[in-house]
């Protein structure tokens, strides 16, 4: 199963605008100029930034695009993952963490369909990969109602 996100745009447009008017304010000169830009560019390639997670058969797959260009790309077998931690990232969101023995962890947030948690868990439940889940997650697995 493949599952998308992006980065929250919302919050990168403003900083989009904020500094494009902080730049114009410098009038066009010195230091200021210059770090204003390199922001931009962080921003703007931060707003075409998208993730995509593929489960299939037995690895799990994480990729990472700007500009739908693939930037990074890392493929775990589930020998290779030392836990998968369940938790809640924000007021109704959940999040995971997958522990990985070798590199960086891989964090799954704000995913679509949201139901790539429970393809996670059903992951980890058939290759036998430790789970562990926070107490706000369980209440928020708890109170989601799926349709």
């Amino acid at each position: 199963m493949v599952y998308h996100a992006k980065t929250p745009q919302k919050l990168l447009l403003f900083y989009l605008f904020l500094v494009a008017f902080l730049a114009i304010t410098s009038g066009f000169s010195g230091w200021a100029l210059v770090i204003c830009l390199m922001f931009l560019t962080f921003i703007v390639s931060g707003i075409f930034t998208t993730f995509k997670v593929t489960i299939k058969n037995n690895k799990l797959t994480y990729q990472i695009f700007v500009f739908k260009r693939k930037i990074y790309s890392k493929t775990v077998l589930p020998e290779n993952i030392q836990s998968i931690h369940f938790k809640r990232a924000g007021w109704v969101t959940k999040a995971a963490i997958i522990h990985v023995k070798k590199g960086a962890n891989l964090r799954v947030i704000g995913f679509t369909p949201e139901r790539v948690y429970g393809d996670l868990q059903s992951f980890a439940e058939q290759y036998e990969v430790a789970v562990r889940k926070s107490k706000d997650y369980l209440i928020l697995d708890r109170s989601r109602i799926d349709y």
